[in-house]
């Protein structure tokens, strides 16, 4: 991830940096690890529903960085969807177990990618997605977030 955040401060023009709310400094990288039959249900990851605070207004996209170390033999395919529901439609969709939405009330997955051993994949976390549950062995991946406020400001990481 700290590679990941020097190669994105070298080729954005504005650079890239780690976030700050609250006038900390947020921390960038955190590691999954699923173990056999783990999957994640369908969900959003959007920085102004977790934060009231203003940094988090200023995003104007908001993406996920996940290098992926280890896989087990099958499954573990990250499921995205063309769908990047609103506050209110994402409300309709809760299943009342932390911010997971109900699979039945969404329409079919748009895609499965099932990453390689060493790859980044990146996606706008904004639009759902899941993790399909692996078998054989965990599944073990470096993730952040990079949001995007305009082309003249630096890129920000958090996890």
């Amino acid at each position: 991830v700290d590679r990941l955040r020097l190669d994105l401060d070298e080729v954005w023009p504005a650079g890239a940096h780690i976030g700050h709310l609250k006038g900390r400094k947020m921390f960038a990288g955190i590691s999954r690890l699923f173990e056999d039959h783990h999957s994640l249900p369908p969900h959003q990851d959007v920085l102004h529903r977790d934060t009231s605070l203003s940094e988090a207004e200023q995003i104007r996209a908001q993406l996920t960085a996940n290098v992926y170390l280890h896989l087990g033999r099958t499954g573990g395919e990250l499921e995205l969807w063309d769908w990047m529901p609103t506050d209110a439609e994402a409300k309709e969709l809760l299943s009342g177990e932390y911010d997971f939405y109900h699979r039945d009330r969404l329409p079919p997955s748009s895609c499965a990618i099932r990453p390689l051993k060493g790859e980044l994949v990146l996606t706008l976390s904004t639009r759902i997605h899941a993790v399909r549950p692996s078998e054989g062995g965990p599944r073990v991946s470096m993730s952040c977030f990079i949001g995007f406020a305009s082309p003249e400001r630096p890129l920000t990481l958090w996890s």
